[in-house]
């Protein structure tokens, strides 16, 4: 579409500039086989998990980032994608206040849980979280949350879109 004119051609290298390799190639020359197999090809274990070392959260070679436990006043959000038979998956996150960088604190998922129970076990661990949990759109299974006493809200269900955000927090800057 640049090229055609219709949109300006700074804007455009900027927008691909902010994204990874793989999604670039599919948003600049509609390359859609970047895509196929692992959601996220740019995740790199070494690089972006980090190790909780007595006060610190450090990297693999050692290099302390971040206090641990976190500060509490950063903010936490949190979301849950229900599932059965498929794992039923929570993601709880904070936003680093000074380098802007997503710090993913819990992930717990398990498959074959009543989401009456994730809501008894949710109350036990999860942190203060700054917003209504992020939920897919399943009624039943928010409501049963609810009742055990964790908000949801609807999530927003534009996939790829999701995906290309996480994509660009994932993207490897030089700090």
């Amino acid at each position: 579409a640049a090229k055609a004119g219709i949109l300006d051609d700074t804007a455009v290298i900027d927008y691909l500039d902010t994204l990874p390799a793989n999604q670039r190639r599919v948003r600049e020359m509609g390359d859609f086989a970047a895509l196929e197999g692992l959601v996220y090809p740019d995740f790199i274990r070494d690089t972006h998990i980090l190790i909780p070392r007595e006060n610190e959260l450090v990297t693999k070679g050692g290099e302390a980032l971040y206090p641990w436990p976190l500060p509490d006043h950063w903010g936490r959000w949190g979301a849950i994608d229900f599932g059965y038979s498929h794992p039923t998956a929570v993601v709880v996150g904070t936003k680093d206040p000074v380098h802007g960088r997503l710090i993913i604190t819990m992930v717990p998922y398990a498959t074959s849980v009543r989401s009456s129970v994730w809501g008894e076990v949710l109350n036990e661990i999860l942190p203060s979280l700054r917003s209504p949990m992020a939920a897919d759109h399943a009624r039943m299974e928010r409501e049963e949350l609810r009742a055990k006493g964790v908000d949801t809200v609807p999530a927003d269900k534009e996939v790829v879109l999701g995906l290309e955000a996480v994509g660009r927090w994932m993207k490897v800057q030089g700090d």
